[in-house]
């Protein structure tokens, strides 16, 4: 009964706030990739998460450049025209096409070794592939 007749005073006592913490800005996708690159030494999840994402930024490239409608969403990279060293088209091709885990961990790491993947190239080539690529286009 205490209780019940000391609610009406309680509303006018300061009551605690709860201190909202500054959430910092969101990464845009330019950053994202940078951070994924820097990642990319850790593991196979990794090197296919940039292969993923240099897949799809040449496939809406390749899109572009051929005038196709951008809701089209194309996942052959063959099929839209493009010829590129196979080391090149293979690694894009898995990051479009396949997955990370079509490349398991070794069961005892530290004595078998992991079979190399199309994943395996440093993603510094392609990106300056694609860079000349799109360099050239644009000057001719």
């Amino acid at each position: 009964v205490f209780f019940v007749l000391l609610t009406p005073f309680l509303e006018d006592l300061p009551r605690w706030t709860k201190k909202e913490k500054a959430l910092p800005p969101e990464l845009g996708p330019i950053e994202k990739l940078a951070e994924t690159l820097d990642a990319s030494d850790n593991g196979v999840y990794f090197k296919w998460a940039v292969a993923n994402r240099l897949g799809k930024i040449v496939s809406n490239w390749l899109l572009y450049r051929n005038r196709v409608d951008h809701r089209w969403q194309a996942k052959n990279l063959a099929r839209l025209g493009w010829d590129a060293p196979p080391e090149i088209y293979k690694y894009l091709d898995v990051g479009l096409n396949g997955s990370f885990v079509d490349y398991p961990r070794p069961r005892i790491p530290f004595i078998q070794k992991r079979a190399k993947t199309p994943l395996d190239i440093d993603p510094n080539i392609v990106l300056n592939y694609l860079e000349n690529e799109m360099e050239n286009e644009c000057c001719e």
